[in-house]
This record gives structure tokens, sequence and C-alpha cells, in this order.
């Protein structure tokens, strides 16, 4: 059974692709990024999905609760992860939906696959936050 799927009933991807002038380089490490969080779910045994947005996809491990979210621009992905009052070593404290909550990392860029691994490694860090809060 899939355990990661993409709802695009809002926004195709590939729309959100085109409005970002999206490189070849960015569409090849967003589809890698996409099968690392599919792979991730299958390690972890969770049920994932990701939405699009007018910029890019949010990913959730349940029906109101993201992990992340992910922008498209021309020449790199921006990842924001979520962390609530624990922290992923590597990035910095910073909101996360509201001025002042600090429940969020720094934005974190994608642009090659050094850092697509670890963008992945930050998601699973995020995913284990957020799973333990939230029961799932």
């Amino acid at each position: 059974m899939k355990r990661f799927s993409i709802d695009e009933s809002k926004y195709s991807l590939e729309s959100r692709l085109e409005l970002a002038s999206a490189s070849g380089n960015v569409r090849g490490l967003i589809e890698r990024f996409n099968q690392g969080i599919s792979r991730l779910a299958e390690e972890l045994n969770k049920y994932l999905f990701a939405k699009t947005h007018v910029c890019g996809l949010t990913y959730f491990v349940t029906q109101t609760k993201a992990f992340i979210f992910l922008n498209i621009r021309q020449d790199f992905l921006a990842l924001k992860f979520y962390t609530d009052r624990s922290s992923i070593v590597g990035l910095q404290k910073e909101n996360w939906i509201q001025g002042g909550d600090k429940s969020g990392s720094s934005t974190f860029r994608i642009m090659d696959d050094a850092t697509l691994e670890k963008a992945l490694d930050f998601a699973k860090q995020s995913l284990m936050i957020t799973s333990n809060l939230f029961g799932t």
C-alpha cells in the first residue's frame, strides 16, 4: 500500500514548477526529495501526504499537522521544518506560522545532492518530533 501521496486538487505540481521558472536541476531535486519522503514513510511505517500551495508543497503527518513547508524557486528549493520546542542540529530556530512562535526552523536550501541528503535527514527529524507530539 502506498504511504505517500501528493494532493494536486488546488494546483498541479507542474504549474507550480512553471510559475517558479524552475530549472531542470530543481525539477530533478523535487522529484528526488519526494522519492525520499516516500522511502521515509515506508521506513517509519507512516502515512504522509503533501498538498500543493501557491509556491510549492506542504507536507503533512495528519490532516491538519504539517511538518515541512517547501517553496519552489528558480534555482533551489526552500524548506522550513516543524520543530515545536525541540531543535534540529544544523538549523536555527525561527517562526513556524505565527510571529514569535519559534516552532520552526530557519529556511534551508536544497541546491544539489549533498543538500538534498541533508534535507531528508532534517525531514526525518522533523517527522519524528511531529509524530511524537501528535501521536501518529
